[in-house]
């Protein structure tokens, strides 16, 4: 309650799941983008209670609920968009994003949090093989695949 009073689940499975079935009721949707904030209050704010760290465990495990809950069918994940290039980054360069028709009725993941859990969660999965979910890495890594701009007014010309 204290990371998230408004939540209507009390898992991130839950979640996953209200996703999910609500995809299946409206086949052909556009792209769902799901953002997972996983935020374990080390570096975010001083008052937050000791949260139980994102270690590469817990982050396998959202990868699995991810792929259980979805199925693979139903997840744009990295080594799809990826295909046959050595890395992620130069995937989207070359091959791009699978077109708005082939990713109806599909969800894509977001890791969105700080650099130590992001280093954990490519740890293993050079150009995120295997996993799940994209993540913001910066510009020149191999794992580059979207980005975060939180400002768009100061950073217009990036």
């Amino acid at each position: 309650p204290f990371v998230d009073r408004r939540s209507l689940c009390l898992t991130l499975a839950d979640c996953f799941a209200q996703v999910a079935s609500w995809s299946r009721a409206h086949p052909g949707h556009a792209l769902i983008t799901v953002v997972v904030n996983a935020s374990d209050g080390r570096d975010d704010n001083p008052i937050m209670p000791q949260l139980m760290p994102f270690d590469a465990a817990a982050l396998a495990a959202i990868d699995t609920s991810a792929r259980t809950t979805f199925g693979t069918a139903h997840l744009i994940t990295p080594d799809q968009v990826r295909g046959r290039w050595p890395t992620l980054r130069a995937g989207v360069l070359h091959r791009g994003w699978p077109r708005q028709s082939a990713a109806k009725g599909k969800v894509m993941l977001i890791l969105d949090t700080n650099d130590r859990v992001l280093d954990a969660y490519r740890r293993g999965h050079a150009s995120l093989r295997g996993r799940a979910m994209f993540g913001f890495f910066g510009e020149g890594d191999a794992e580059a695949a979207i980005f975060n701009v939180q400002n768009p007014v100061e950073n217009e010309a990036r």
